[in-house]
């Protein structure tokens, strides 16, 4: 099933291919409140994401917040800034954004030191 992404052109999510790969917070979610039919909308306050005008005014029932975003050590959040200061990651990372083949671009670009390390940053940033 293709999905839209930045710059509206689709990925296809590589089943054809033989990979299995799980979708996480991309791609169609299921409605919170009937847990049955694809999401079309979500809520403005907590992000929940529903199906219909029946599920929306179920979901209003009951007060919702605005998620709290997780705050990013400052520190991580500098080091990740001074990363994309360089141009050829930079030129790199939009290479692999706007490619018809980028899956194959990014196991290219995977093999350069400059993007295998700032993979690995944001990796640790986001696992910690």
């Amino acid at each position: 099933m293709p999905v839209t992404g930045e710059g509206n052109r689709e990925r296809d999510s590589g089943a054809e291919e033989g990979f299995n790969l799980k979708r996480t917070t991309m791609g169609p979610r299921i409605c919170d409140v009937c847990k049955e039919a694809t999401s079309k909308y979500k809520c403005p306050s907590c992000l929940a994401p529903y199906c219909s005008m029946l599920c929306s005014k179920k979901h209003k029932e009951n007060p919702c917040e605005k998620p709290v975003p997780s705050e990013a050590k400052p520190s991580a959040s500098d080091e990740l800034r001074n990363a994309l200061k360089d141009e050829e990651l930079q030129k790199l990372i939009y290479k692999i954004d706007s490619s018809a083949d980028a899956e194959n671009d990014l196991d290219k670009a995977m093999e350069l030191e400059v993007f295998h390390e700032f993979t690995e940053k944001i990796l640790s940033i986001i696992s910690a």
